[in-house]
């Protein structure tokens, strides 16, 4: 089922050639700001995909509607936020190999300085 929602996006992420939100899949985005952001409305398949899709912008988006929608984005971003914390034990473990998220945990590839 197509649903649609509503969101405040950078230029680079309405560029046709972006995997997130082509402009081939919204309705007419509006002018852009001053900041060049463009308000649009974008087709997606329900809420998890729409979730996942946004994700894969972070900060680069600000989700207008529906509020389930900015809800659950906004949850994901506190989520990050606490996962990553200084203080946070998992985050803060000495040579782990392994950060905890939500219930699980995801094996981290350890980077060379």
């Amino acid at each position: 089922m197509r649903s649609w929602f509503t969101a405040r996006l950078p230029r680079r992420a309405i560029e046709p050639t972006h995997r997130v939100a082509p402009a081939s899949a919204g309705r007419a985005a509006g002018p852009p700001d001053a900041d060049g952001w463009r308000e649009v409305e974008l087709a997606t398949e329900g809420l998890q995909v729409a979730l996942s899709q946004l994700c894969a912008l972070a900060d680069g988006v600000v989700v207008l509607a529906p509020a389930e929608l900015r809800t659950a984005f906004a949850e994901v971003g506190r989520r990050m936020a606490e996962n990553n914390m200084a203080g946070n034990s998992a985050a803060a473990a000495v040579g782990s190999n392994a950060t905890v998220a939500g219930d699980r945990e995801m094996p981290v590839k350890e980077v060379a300085p």
